[in-house]
C-alpha cells in the first residue's frame, strides 16, 4: 500500500517524518491555485485554446442577433400588409409562422441529444441564411406582390424552421 501523508503521520509520532510530504502537497496546492488564477476572467479568454470556442460562440450569436428573428416575429404583420398582404393573411401567416417556430422549438429540444448541437447547428445555419437569401433577393428584385406570396410565405416559413429547430436555444 502506498504511504500517503495520512498514513504518514499516523504512523509515526514524529511530525517531521511526514513534513516533507505535506510541503509537497502544499506547493500543488499553490501552483494550482496560480495557474487558476491566471487562466480566470478576461486573462482567460486571452488563452490560445480558449479563442475558436470565443469565435464559434460569439459568430453564433452574432448571427442570430442580426438574422433579425424578432424583427419578424414582432413585425412580420406589418412587412406583410407593406408588401400587398390583406391585413387578416398577415395576421394567418404571422400564425403560422409563431407555430412553425413553437413546433420546431419542441422538436430541436426532442432531437439534440440524438443529433448533437453542433451537426444540428450545421444543418440549420445553412438553411437559415438562404432562406432569408432567397427572402431578399424576392424583395430586391421587385417580386414582393401578389404573384410572390406563396415564396414569401414558404421563405418566411423556412426560415423560422431553420432557426427555431437549431440555431436558437443556443445562442440566444
Amino acid at each position: 500500500m502506498p504511504t500517503t501523508p495520512r498514513a504518514c503521520c499516523a504512523a509515526s509520532a514524529a511530525p517531521t517524518t511526514c513534513a516533507p510530504s505535506l510541503r509537497e502537497i502544499e506547493e500543488l496546492d499553490e501552483e494550482e491555485r496560480d495557474a487558476a488564477d491566471k487562466q480566470r476572467g478576461w486573462r482567460g479568454l486571452k488563452q490560445p485554446w480558449v479563442r475558436p470556442a470565443l469565435v464559434v460562440g460569439c459568430g453564433i450569436a452574432a448571427f442570430t442577433r442580426l438574422s433579425g428573428i424578432e424583427m419578424i416575429i414582432y413585425y412580420a404583420p406589418t412587412i406583410l400588409t407593406d408588401n400587398g398582404f390583406s391585413k387578416s393573411d398577415a395576421l394567418l401567416v404571422s400564425v403560422a409562422l409563431g407555430v412553425t417556430y413553437l413546433i420546431m422549438m419542441i422538436v430541436g429540444l426532442s432531437i439534440v441529444d440524438k443529433v448533437g448541437r453542433r451537426r444540428l447547428t450545421l444543418i440549420m445555419v445553412p438553411g437559415a441564411a438562404l432562406s432569408l437569401g432567397v427572402l431578399g433577393a424576392l424583395f430586391v428584385t421587385g417580386h414582393s406582390g401578389r404573384d410572390s406570396v406563396p415564396f414569401i410565405v414558404a421563405c418566411l416559413i423556412a426560415f423560422m424552421f431553420f432557426n427555431a429547430g437549431g440555431l436558437r436555444r443556443w445562442a440566444g
